[in-house]
């Protein structure tokens, strides 16, 4: 089960197209903890604080590429901005951001399932 969920978890991590339609509908929805349809930043990165802190199996503050069940090495290099091999909380957050902004192609603040990647 922990197993499932670190592999679902990673997906979210790095990419939503990296899931199935069905499943990645099922992260969308999560986020949107108001229901309006609509991801904020707020939502976004408080989701993405959850997901940081659930991957961390080892629970030291930081991520390395072996605790991300299929993780992307060069999506994890990119993300890992200072280049120490793993991934602190600023690195992710700011990382996830960044793609939120991409994802965001209407510049409205918010994603919207439309705008999923």
């Amino acid at each position: 089960m922990r197993a499932a969920r670190r592999a679902g978890l990673t997906a979210l991590l790095l990419t939503a197209s990296a899931v199935g339609a069905e499943q990645a509908r099922t992260y969308f929805e999560r986020t949107d903890s108001n229901e309006d349809g609509v991801v904020s930043r707020e939502e976004y990165r408080h989701r993405m604080i959850e997901v940081f802190f659930s991957a961390d199996g080892n629970r030291d503050g930081s991520l390395a590429l072996e605790e991300l069940v299929d993780g992307d090495p060069e999506l994890f290099d990119e993300a890992d901005a200072d280049g120490d091999g793993r991934v602190g909380l600023r690195e992710f957050l700011e990382f996830r951001a960044s793609g939120f902004e991409r994802a965001d192609a209407n510049n409205d603040g918010g994603l919207s399932w439309e705008e999923m990647p």
